[in-house]
């Protein structure tokens, strides 16, 4: 849950990052990060797997919104699947204030996505006893504008 803290006018929250391997999740938040840099501090702490892709990755958005200090906290991690990304997967699902699943568009990426999507189901099920849809979760397709949808 989001921590707001009226005395020190100040909002937390996080949002997770969530879909299949190479849904575009790294690469959404770079671009979202560049359109915010204007505006608010913005903090990237990239872990890599090699040059051309994250492993995980944590971006911390702050700002003053009107007198309020708010810092969103952004965390993506790999869409593999396995049981070490599994366990991992559940952790991030814990932190979650919210949720944004990305989806790949592209028709060869389609089981990959529905296979993240019910792993998320299943996995929030297990935390929390309860359906998905009692978080706040936003459905990001991802990668409309090329051929292969």
């Amino acid at each position: 849950m989001a921590n707001i803290n009226f005395f020190n006018r100040t909002i937390n929250f996080k949002i997770i990052y969530y879909g299949s391997p190479h849904s575009g999740r790294f690469t959404s938040l770079e671009k979202l990060s560049q359109k915010l840099d204007k505006h608010l501090k913005i903090d990237i702490f990239p872990i890599l797997i090699d040059a051309e892709r994250a492993f995980s990755a944590i971006f911390i958005f702050k700002g003053i919104i009107k007198g309020w200090i708010v810092e969103v906290q952004i965390v993506t991690f790999t869409g593999y699947n396995g049981y070490y990304y599994d366990k991992a997967h559940k952790i991030l699902i814990k932190l979650a204030d919210s949720i944004i699943f990305v989806a790949d568009s592209q028709k060869n990426s389609i089981e990959a996505t529905i296979i993240a999507w019910k792993s998320l189901c299943h996995n929030f099920q297990k935390i929390y006893r309860c359906n998905i849809s009692s978080i706040p979760i936003i459905i990001q397709w991802n990668k409309c504008d090329l051929d292969s949808i």
